[in-house]
């Protein structure tokens, strides 16, 4: 499997707050981990980078997992890195409010399984088609359901950067899991709402199935949102299934 990601701090933010890595365990799966801190001055890239680094230690340790026990894995993990980071940000004023999103999956044989919180998104590029794996937990995508505002109006909505779940910024966590099936040729796509929010699913589909290198594919979608505002971070993993379970 070809695993490629960059982060880019965008061309409104001094700083970057997302942080993403890939790790693999003692049977080298791999694990895709993004986060995008939330508070700003609050340091969100304080909460990111505890997320992703605990994460990343701790899957380095494991043996190989079926689907199942990677909900498990992660539906354990996910909630003592909330709890740790909800802790520390009760316990230091400058710290206090900080949180993250998170999306991060890894595979067992052919199966994807993805957990996330926040707006923070999964794709899968399956040609030519680019599906959306993730729901954003948001207060417009809250809207769309209950039928208050169309989707294109969600589209540039005052409210639409407010999340309505983060890691740490409660006690408790409610995570969403979703299981997929891959085939050979499909492409992973893991980003920040800083390419989302900036590159249109139509823009997306057009760099990913243009013939190019991933390190251009992943480089020309970083530019596209630079290109469109760069209003936030950039952040993309993308990860090639080259044969049956990526392996």
């Amino acid at each position: 499997m070809k695993i490629i990601m960059k982060t880019d701090i965008g061309k409104r933010r001094v700083n970057n707050e997302d942080a993403i890595q890939t790790a693999f365990n003692q049977h080298d799966q791999p694990l895709f981990i993004l986060c995008d801190g939330v508070g700003g001055q609050q340091f969100g890239e304080v909460a990111s980078g505890m997320c992703v680094n605990y994460l990343t230690t701790q899957w380095q340790q494991t043996e190989r997992m079926t689907a199942q026990e990677l909900k498990q894995w992660f539906e354990y993990h996910v909630n003592y890195i909330n709890s740790d980071i909800h802790r520390k940000g009760q316990s230091f004023s400058d710290l206090k409010g900080m949180s993250t999103t998170l999306v991060c999956a890894s595979i067992d044989d052919n199966q994807l399984v993805v957990s996330h919180v926040g707006d923070s998104r999964l794709y899968i590029y399956r040609y030519p088609y680019l599906q959306q794996i993730t729901k954003d937990h948001s207060l417009v995508n809250f809207l769309v359901d209950k039928g208050e505002i169309t989707p294109q109006e969600a589209l540039v909505h005052p409210m639409r950067h407010v999340i309505t779940r983060s890691v740490g910024n409660e006690s408790y966590v409610d995570i969403d899991f979703t299981q997929v099936t891959l085939k050979v040729h499909d492409i992973i796509l893991l980003c920040s709402d800083g390419l989302s929010d900036m590159v249109s699913e139509e823009d997306i589909i057009k760099i990913l199935n243009q013939g190019m290198t991933p390190y251009e594919q992943i480089n020309n979608l970083i530019k596209c949102a630079n290109v469109n505002g760069g209003r936030d971070n950039i952040s993309v993993i993308l990860a090639y299934v080259e044969q049956k379970g990526g392996e």
